[in-house]
């Protein structure tokens, strides 16, 4: 991993001041609460937080707002006279008793966008409840506006217990365009094996049931902490977890929450080594209001986040009973090694290939161009996975998400992992920002968009870009100065740019869909139906759009390249002052 002796002793002196005493009582604490935005118990866990960063000294705030919450209450389905375990999904509407006959509806996926192909096969659903095998927010809103009375989803994940789920399309907080996105169609979730059984009776005879539902669909006010440790610069690395929970939430996300609050004692008390700084962000609004915590955070704080985050570090699941694995989901712009060669260190295996950050679990920055991003994967070897859901086992997003399913020891491992990830970046010389490769992943995404829609449209143009932005960069990393901390800068706005360019599709203001998605997501969506589309409004609508997002890139990769050819010049104008006043006080 690329270091320099400060961050090693940095983290060393952490290493030997960390108490996981400390830890296990936060946890402790933790698991007498349900952490929900906004309730009591979740305005408690973030007084005990305060409370702790006011014991260890460290500078912290406590950041309100109104969230926009959703809350299931219960969830019932009668069906032939029996009970149906279910479980509401985030932003259901409310039902009671709700009587209708049932369908099946396959939907292929939970498509990004509308689209005019599909509407004919919903003019069935209208007047019945549906049963759907693959559903989420963009299809109830589709089999609401068609007039179906309910939805029944069918689990994916293979186990027989049901985990709470969400419609929320929209992350945070809506605006004024977003604000009828959310269904309100009464929506619950059920197993595979309970699905199985609907769908049998669907298809030998007419079945019903009625469908009840209880919300707490409401505005409320909530807070977050943010704590500052200010090191010798302005630059910042964001090291954040969600303390709002289901349940007890221990691996969600207790465990994490402990560790911040330990992370944050032993780094006020090394506060004077530090050589960038560090804030510490506790989200609310993370499972119960679909990210809006660190997405308000962002648009309160943007142009600081703009100016100064370096890096977004989010600790999320960390602890779990039977994670004997970590995979890196990073923004892949840090080095390989970076990550790799902690992973072997602390799991005693290699480390598989890094996952592409994926549009989830309050990644809220990619506007403010933040270069690094990383979120580690805790998870089971997969001989030993017998499960489909994230997470050490089964008991996630469940109330079996209990304090047994903590395991001390790889409690200790992640927390060391972190820190010393966390360190690395504080006080390395240089952030482990690599562009090139980076340059070489936007390479292949674009690649594999191109040749599934088969050049027309065409992303050559961009491609062709490409490779001057390479030339640009290569004579960047080539300079002197930039092996040094001064190139914060230039990487803040060269591969912060880039990152933003790959992960998001809207402007640097607007948080996209709350959709999990590839990179280049828009493109992605876009590219099969422009040349596949079952209609052909459908296919120049996708053109449409393809081509605005290929502009897009060839706008932004430019201004990219004058970034870098402004950086360069300014380096050597500044070389050519500084040298005659050298050679005058040498003589």
């Amino acid at each position: 991993m690329a270091d320099s002796p400060d961050s090693r002793e940095l983290f060393e002196r952490l290493c030997g001041e960390i108490s996981y005493s400390n830890i296990l009582e936060s946890v402790d604490f933790f698991n007498t609460l349900f952490r929900y935005s906004g309730s009591p118990s979740g305005e408690a866990a973030v007084d005990y937080i305060v409370a702790k960063m006011n014991e260890y000294g460290v500078r912290t705030r406590r950041e309100c707002y109104n969230i926009y919450r959703s809350l299931p209450l219960e969830a019932e389905i009668v069906f032939d006279g029996e009970s149906i375990p279910a479980i509401a999904a985030v932003y259901s509407g409310e039902a009671e008793n709700l009587e209708g006959e049932l369908c099946f509806f396959h939907a292929d996926s939970d498509s990004f966008f509308p689209l005019r192909s599909t509407d004919e096969a919903f003019s069935r659903l209208k007047g019945r409840i549906v049963v759907v095998d693959n559903g989420g927010g963009s299809f109830a809103k589709k089999a609401r506006n068609a007039g179906a009375l309910a939805v029944i989803q069918i689990q994916s994940a293979r186990e027989e217990v049901v985990h709470h789920s969400t419609l929320g399309t929209v992350w945070g907080t809506p605006g004024v365009f977003d604000a009828d996105s959310f269904s309100f169609i009464p929506y619950v979730c059920v197993t595979r094996s309970v699905g199985e059984t609907l769908k049998a009776r669907i298809a030998s005879s007419n079945a019903h049931a009625s469908v009840r539902v209880r919300m707490d669909n409401s505005i409320l006010k909530t807070s977050m902490p943010i704590a500052e440790i200010r090191g010798k610069r302005e630059n910042f690395v964001l090291v954040s977890a969600h303390y709002d929970s289901w349940y007890e939430g221990i691996t969600d996300n207790a465990a994490s929450d402990a560790m911040l609050i330990e992370l944050a004692r032993v780094l006020q008390k090394n506060q004077s080594s530090l050589e960038r700084s560090v804030v510490i962000g506790w989200w609310s609004g993370h499972s119960d209001a679909r990210y809006s915590g660190s997405a308000w955070y962002c648009d309160a704080h943007w142009e600081e986040l703009a100016k100064n985050c370096v890096a977004h570090i989010n600790i999320d699941l960390a602890g779990c009973k039977n994670a004997d694995q970590i995979r890196a989901r990073t923004a892949l712009t840090e080095s390989r090694e970076f990550t790799a060669s902690l992973i072997e260190k602390y799991t005693g295996r290699r480390a598989e290939p890094r996952i592409p950050m994926p549009r989830g679990a309050d990644q809220s920055f990619w506007g403010a161009g933040v270069p690094i991003s990383i979120m580690l994967k805790y998870e089971p070897v997969p001989e030993k996975r017998n499960f489909d859901c994230p997470s050490g086992g089964a008991w996630w997003h469940t109330d079996q998400d209990t304090r047994d399913k903590l395991d001390t020891e790889i409690l200790k491992r992640d927390m060391l992992f972190n820190a010393e990830m966390v360190c690395a970046i504080l006080n390395g010389r240089r952030l482990p920002v690599e562009i090139p490769p980076f340059i070489d992943e936007m390479r292949k995404f674009l690649s594999e968009i191109e040749e599934a829609t088969g050049g027309d449209p065409s992303l050559r143009p961009v491609l062709v870009k490409l490779d001057g932005l390479s030339t640009s960069v290569d004579a960047l990393v080539s300079n002197p100065r930039y092996r040094g901390p001064e190139s914060d800068e230039i990487n803040k706005r060269v591969a912060g740019e880039l990152t933003r360019l790959v992960f998001s599709y809207s402007s640097p203001y607007d948080q996209d869909w709350a959709i999990e998605s590839k990179p280049f997501p828009l493109l992605q969506k876009v590219a099969g139906t422009a040349v596949g589309a079952a209609c052909v409004e459908d296919s120049l609508f996708s053109r449409t759009e393809f081509v605005r997002q290929r502009n897009r890139l060839l706008g932004q990769i430019e201004k990219v390249i004058r970034d870098i050819d402004h950086q360069l010049l300014r380096w050597k104008l500044e070389g050519e002052v500084s040298s005659p006043i050298a050679e005058t006080e040498k003589r």
